[in-house]
């Protein structure tokens, strides 16, 4: 009798030790919702990767767009740590996603500037980002794939150029050996 009150104390420690471990492994990410000023220098959030080759994805969309006035737009750059060109740039929309790997470990921007015509409105803007093992949940798929299009496209480019580099020699060999 012994033996299955132990057996029984073990089960329960067991279960409670499968529901925490399930509780913390899996989480959500919920996305915030932050008014954007009407002035040019919006705001802007950084995402810290720690990992190289993470996968990024972000989802945007304005939530008072049936406010005054009707037409609210934004545009929307992610920039790489120390980065001048971004990884994602869209005008003048009033939702959007983008997806990348990391390639660098450090602090990503992401910022948000109001293009709306009027300098009155203040709208609002739901905003979620996920990375790493996160960011592969869901129906983030397609943004994955594009970004592998995107460094596919770059090295069909080096193959490219390699090539007319090699035709330019076989053409120089050519004419030489005449």
């Amino acid at each position: 009798m012994n033996m299955f009150v132990l057996n029984t104390q073990h089960s329960y420690s067991l279960f409670l030790l499968f529901l925490v471990s399930v509780a913390l492994f899996s989480y959500s990410v919920q996305p915030m919702r932050f008014d954007l000023p009407p002035d040019k220098a919006g705001r802007c959030f950084s995402e810290e990767i720690t990992k190289i080759n993470s996968m990024v994805i972000g989802n945007y969309s304005i939530v008072n767009s049936n406010q005054d006035p009707a037409n609210h737009t934004m545009t929307v750059q992610v920039f790489p740590p120390k980065g001048v060109y971004p990884y994602h740039l869209a005008e003048h929309v009033q939702a959007g996603q983008f997806g990348f790997t990391a390639y660098q470990i450090g602090q990503y921007a992401i910022c948000f500037m109001d293009t709306t015509e009027d300098r009155q409105a203040t709208f609002s803007v739901d905003f979620e980002c996920r990375t790493g093992v996160a960011a592969a949940k869901g129906h983030h798929k397609n943004i994955a794939k594009k970004s592998d299009v995107v460094s596919m496209a770059f090295e069909v480019q080096m193959m490219h150029e390699t090539a007319l580099a090699i035709k330019e020699e076989m053409s120089y060999l050519l004419e030489r050996n005449d």
